[in-house]
C-alpha cells in the first residue's frame, strides 16, 4: 500500500541525504590529515587560539616571545588552509564531531 511517486521521493531524498554525508565526510577527513600534520609546537599554540586566548596571553601561557607566537599562528592558519581564526575554530570542531552542518541535524 503505498504510491510509487512518494516512494520515489523518498529514494530521491534519501539519496540526497547520501551525498551530502558523504560530502562532509571527506571535508572531516581532510581536515583531520591537515591537522595531522601540524607539529606539536603548532599544536601547542592552536589549543589556547581555538580557546579564545590572545597572542600575548599565549605567550605567557608557554612562556614563548610574542613573535614566536604570531608565527607559529600564521603557520597554523597557512597549513590549515583557512583565513581566520573563526575557520579554524569551524575546522577544529568538525574534526571532533562537535559540528555538523544544519542538514545533517535534520
Amino acid at each position: 500500500p503505498y504510491r510509487e511517486n512518494e516512494l520515489w521521493n523518498v529514494v530521491r531524498i534519501a539519496l540526497a541525504q547520501d551525498l551530502r554525508t558523504r560530502a562532509f565526510c571527506k571535508e572531516r577527513n581532510c581536515i583531520r590529515k591537515r591537522l595531522a600534520e601540524l607539529t606539536p609546537d603548532e599544536r601547542s599554540v592552536m589549543e589556547p587560539i581555538v580557546n579564545g586566548m590572545s597572542n600575548k596571553q599565549i605567550a605567557v601561557k608557554l612562556d614563548l616571545g610574542l613573535r614566536t607566537v604570531e608565527a607559529r599562528r600564521r603557520t597554523i592558519l597557512s597549513k590549515m588552509n583557512v583565513d581566520s581564526i573563526a575557520g579554524l575554530v569551524r575546522d577544529v570542531m568538525i574534526a571532533n564531531d562537535l559540528e555538523r552542518p544544519i542538514y545533517q541535524q535534520l
